[in-house]
C-alpha cells in the first residue's frame, strides 16, 4: 500500500514532479510556528474495478460457458489538503492543481494524456525488496476530471497570522490497473536453449522484454528459439546484427505489445524498426507473460524462458557471440 509519509508526486503539463504531500513531516503541522504553505494528502483510494467480459455467455457443446475476466475501468482518487501561506498563495496553489490536472497538455498528446503518478509502497517482503519492503512505485494516469473548488467561509479558513487552508479531490483514470516498480528487473538468459527460472515478485503477471545482441559483428543468417513457459516464438533473422559499419544492430521482443522490433543504434540515437516480418509464420509463436511466484498467489512455480540460436540453413547450435536479456516491470493489484 501507499505510504503517505513520503512523497506522492503527479508530472504536471510541463513534465514536472508535483508534490501533492510536500508538508508531510514539517513540524509546523503540529501547531505554531509560521504559516504553512504546500500540499498534504488526507486520503488514498484505488478505486473498485468490475471483471471485463466475466459475464459474456458464449455457446459451447454443453451449454453455456463463460469467457475469461479482464480488470476493468479503474479510478484513482485523492483528496488533498492545500495550505497558503496567505490567500494570495492559497489561490495559487489551487491553481497550480487545477493546471496539473488538464486532460491533455501538449507535453502528453501523444500519449492521450497520460502520466506518471509516483509514489513510495510498503510490502513485508523485506527479502526482495530490502531494507524495510519498501519500494519506489508508480501508476499511469490521466485526469478523471477538473477539480471542483468551493471558495466560501466553509472552505476556506485561516487568518493573514496563522495562514489558510481548502481540501479538495483529485480525480484519475488508470491506464492499467496496477502499480508498477519504478526499477526494471533484468536477467541475463543463456543462449544454449538451457531453461532459466525467471522470478516475479510482484502481485500481476509481469510483461518482459527480450534483447538478442552481437558481441561483435555477426553476418550469419540465424533462427532464434525463445520460449516462455513451454511455447516457442520463433524469429529468421537476416540482417546482421552487432556492429555493421557506424551502425549497431539488435533484436527487441515486446512481449506486452506482441511487437517485434529491429534496433539500429548510431552513436547514442536508437531507432526501433517494426519488424513482424521476422517471425516464422506458422511456428506456434505467442508472447506470454512471468507469472508471480509469490508463495500467496497462483503461480508458486517460477517462469521458465529458454534462448536457442541456431544457423537457419544448417540448425547448427550457435553459443557464442550473441547475448540475450530479458527485463521486465513487477506490478501489484
Amino acid at each position: 500500500m501507499i505510504d503517505l509519509s513520503l512523497p506522492v508526486t503527479i508530472e504536471d503539463g510541463a513534465g514536472h514532479a508535483l508534490d501533492l504531500n510536500s508538508l508531510v513531516g514539517d513540524q509546523n503541522l503540529a501547531g505554531g510556528g509560521v504559516p504553512l504553505s504546500g500540499y498534504l494528502v488526507d486520503a488514498f483510494t484505488f478505486g473498485g474495478s468490475n471483471p471485463v467480459g466475466y459475464e459474456e455467455a458464449r455457446s459451447t457443446d454443453d451449454g453455456v460457458d463463460a469467457t475469461e475476466a479482464y480488470v476493468g475501468r479503474r479510478i484513482l482518487n485523492a483528496v488533498v489538503w492545500v495550505y497558503g501561506n496567505s490567500r494570495l498563495d492559497l489561490y495559487n496553489r489551487l491553481q497550480v492543481l487545477i493546471n496539473a490536472m488538464r486532460f491533455l497538455p501538449n507535453r502528453y498528446i501523444q500519449t492521450d494524456g497520460f502520466r506518471k503518478l509516483q509514489f513510495t509502497m510498503l510490502t513485508p517482503d523485506v527479502t526482495n525488496y530490502p531494507p524495510d519492503g519498501s519500494l519506489s512505485a508508480y501508476c499511469v494516469v490521466r485526469p478523471a476530471q477538473l477539480p471542483a473548488i468551493q471558495v466560501d467561509g466553509s472552505t476556506i479558513t485561516g487568518s493573514d497570522e496563522l495562514g489558510y487552508a481548502s481540501r479538495i479531490s483529485l480525480s484519475w483514470l488508470m491506464k492499467y490497473p496496477f502499480k508498477y516498480a519504478s526499477s526494471l528487473n533484468s536477467l541475463n538468459v543463456p543462449i544454449t536453449n538451457t531453461n532459466t527460472n525467471v522470478a516475479n515478485h510482484g502481485a500481476a503477471d509481469a510483461d518482459p522484454q527480450l534483447l538478442i545482441a552481437a558481441t561483435g559483428s555477426e553476418t550469419t543468417d540465424v533462427k532464434i528459439t525463445v520460449t516462455l513457459n513451454g511455447t516457442p516464438l520463433e524469429l529468421l533473422v537476416t540482417k546482421t546484427l552487432g556492429t555493421d559499419g557506424s551502425i549497431t544492430r539488435s533484436i527487441l521482443i515486446d512481449f506486452k505489445d506482441q511487437v517485434v522490433y529491429t534496433r539500429e543504434q548510431t552513436g547514442s540515437v536508437i531507432s526501433s524498426i517494426l519488424s513482424q516480418n521476422l517471425i516464422v509464420i506458422n511456428s506456434g509463436a505467442t508472447f506470454g507473460q512471468i507469472h508471480p511466484t509469490r508463495d500467496s498467489d497462483d503461480g508458486v512455480t517460477p517462469t521458465v524462458v529458454k534462448v536457442r540460436i541456431q544457423n537457419s540453413s544448417t540448425l547448427a547450435d550457435i553459443t557464442t557471440g550473441y547475448t540475450a536479456t530479458l527485463s521486465w516491470r513487477e506490478a501489484w493489484f
